[in-house]
């Protein structure tokens, strides 16, 4: 079996089956005792035969096609005296350590197995393992199962296991229960991979980033930003200690779990600390057309990574001034405040202010969507304090506008004076572009005419509403008469995930066209790209409330297909 074969049958297992039928757990239970637990990736499928026929489904719902699938492949590899049952579980390892990985082990129910390998011909045995000269494959018999592979040196390995997989994955029962398809990752195997690539993003970084520079732009904070990033990242690293995916695959959707569990340590800590959010979400919105809804209940200064990140930015910069250790120029009288000029210490001092508003941070609701008007986007956060929140946001927007000057000199930021819609007083923000910059002039194509933010405590929440006037001041001044919730679409993408994550986001790809004919003729693409209204959402959810922590996706292929058919009707003929 070559080893454009071997990534085919691999890729394909590693997708996700349809629900197979409850009497499938104990099969799949069955196969779990017998797979080893310590093998670098380790892939178990309840239903194979009925995989490929999804696949297939699912390519012939979006294009009328679809291949001839994967087990021709695998069905020509095994062979073993007789057809393998591919209805039943099959299990696959993958021993080694990356980037070196062994060849593949295949476990397959098959009863009579001693009887079946002995009678082939050339078959002979030593030690308990099997080699099939004319197959060219290596056995390995364990009760009604086998284990078969290319490498006498990878079976070996694998009856030499004493850990089973299914001690290994049983702290993850919650996120694999009902689900057709476990990939189990072996952290210990894998961490030294990630070590070294984040090491190594470490070391390119400061190459990367001169790179990419925009003219006036200086590298110098940039650098020891994205460091700080890359040591906090190490540090969530050096805590996981064990990952498993799981899913299923219907001709409706697609469902996926990654399930991450961590030593004892902060992060730990605070999953255990954590609570599920104290409200349904999306009840602060009017219901309305969106590129993406994104809500959180999430308290930040709970939250171990912020500590990792300040900890880490310290360390990268310990000359730099403290944040808000730089004063914000006062605005000129009639007009407005301009960002400080970006320093070598201004990436540090924006990351530091930037944790300080996160810290703040509790819960939100908020939504940005495509118009001709350009980018609009409007939203509430929740924090202890709402008039600190402000101003503690406003300071982190001026951060944030530095730490993008040092990355492209074509944005620059302002602070207009403060006014009023209604009986509500806003702080007001625009974002400025230098349309001489490339950087500067396709972020001025995106937002169009929508540059300008106003910011206010309100309603014992922060307010933030950017877009044209009239779109904010209806936004402040405004009540919820009908909530995002109640869509039907975005019920649907919120039902679709399990349990009660703390935070969410649904995306609407109809809502996602608009942008992509904003931005499509710059990169030589059509000027005008079909448009849908609301419809079918994707959605994610992630769980941080109970340990392990896991993410939780939904794609329904109606979300998918109506773009798909829109921009095939669309097409030139």
């Amino acid at each position: 079996m070559t080893r454009q074969s071997q990534l085919s049958v691999i890729l394909g297992l590693m997708g996700v089956a349809l629900s197979a039928p409850a009497a499938r757990a104990d099969d799949l239970a069955d196969l779990l005792a017998v797979m080893p637990g310590d093998q670098a990736v380790a892939i178990a499928v309840v239903n194979p035969d009925q995989l490929e026929k999804s696949i297939q489904a699912v390519a012939k719902r979006m294009d009328g096609g679809g291949d001839a699938g994967f087990l021709a492949d695998l069905k020509s590899h095994l062979r073993l005296g007789k057809d393998v049952d591919f209805t039943r579980p099959l299990g696959i390892l993958i021993g080694g350590q990356p980037p070196t990985w062994g060849e593949p082990v295949f476990v397959v129910e098959f009863p009579d197995a001693q009887a079946q390998i002995k009678s082939i011909e050339g078959a002979s045995e030593e030690g308990g393992v099997w080699t099939l000269p004319d197959a060219g494959l290596v056995v390995r018999i364990v009760g009604k199962h086998v284990m078969v592979s290319e490498s006498g040196d990878s079976v070996r390995a694998v009856a030499d296991s004493k850990v089973r997989l299914a001690e290994n994955v049983k702290h993850h029962a919650a996120a694999i229960r009902g689900r057709d398809v476990i990939v189990r990752l072996d952290v210990e195997k894998v961490r030294p991979m990630l070590k070294m690539g984040l090491e190594q993003g470490r070391q390119m970084m400061p190459v990367i980033l001169a790179m990419s520079m925009g003219q006036g732009g200086d590298p110098t904070g940039s650098v020891n930003v994205v460091n700080a990033i890359l040591a906090a990242a190490g540090a969530f690293v050096d805590q996981v200690e064990s990952v498993v995916l799981a899913g299923t695959l219907t001709r409706d959707d697609l469902n996926l779990c990654v399930s991450a569990g961590f030593a004892e340590g902060g992060i730990r800590n605070y999953l255990t600390a954590q609570k599920p959010p104290r409200q349904p979400f999306f009840t602060l919105l009017n219901n309305q057309p969106f590129m993406y809804a994104f809500a959180a209940d999430l308290p930040g200064d709970q939250a171990p990574f912020f500590d990792y990140l300040a900890g880490a930015m310290k360390s990268a910069a310990p000359s730099a001034a403290p944040a808000g250790g730089q004063e914000t120029p006062e605005a000129p009288e009639g007009g407005s405040q301009a960002t400080p000029d970006a320093g070598p210490q201004a990436g540090e001092e924006a990351t530091l202010k930037a944790l300080e508003f996160y810290r703040m941070f509790e819960g939100n609701e908020a939504l940005a969507a495509f118009t001709e008007e350009g980018m609009l986007s409007c939203g509430y956060y929740t924090s202890r304090d709402p008039h600190k929140f402000v101003e503690t946001m406003k300071e982190a927007l001026i951060a944030r506008s530095q730490l993008m000057r040092l990355a492209s000199g074509g944005m620059t930021f302002a602070i207009g004076q403060p006014r009023s819609y209604g009986d509500v007083q806003t702080v007001e923000l625009e974002m400025k572009f230098d349309p001489a910059d490339p950087q500067g002039a396709m972020a001025a194509q995106i937002l169009g005419g929508a540059t300008q933010m106003s910011i206010a405590a309100r309603d014992g929440r922060v307010g933030m509403a950017a877009g044209p006037e009239a779109y904010r001041e209806a936004f402040f001044t405004g009540k919820v008469e009908t909530p995002l919730a109640s869509s039907p679409f975005v019920k649907a993408a919120l039902e679709a995930l399990p349990g009660r994550p703390n935070a969410v986001v649904v995306i609407d790809p109809a809502g996602v066209m608009p942008m992509l004919g904003a931005i499509a003729p710059m990169m030589g693409g059509p000027a005008n790209l079909p448009k849908l209204p609301p419809g079918p959402a994707i959605s994610a959810g992630v769980t941080l409330s109970d340990h392990p922590a896991r993410l939780d996706v939904n794609v329904p292929w109606a979300a998918i297909e109506r773009i798909v058919k829109a921009l095939e009707a669309d097409a030139p003929m």
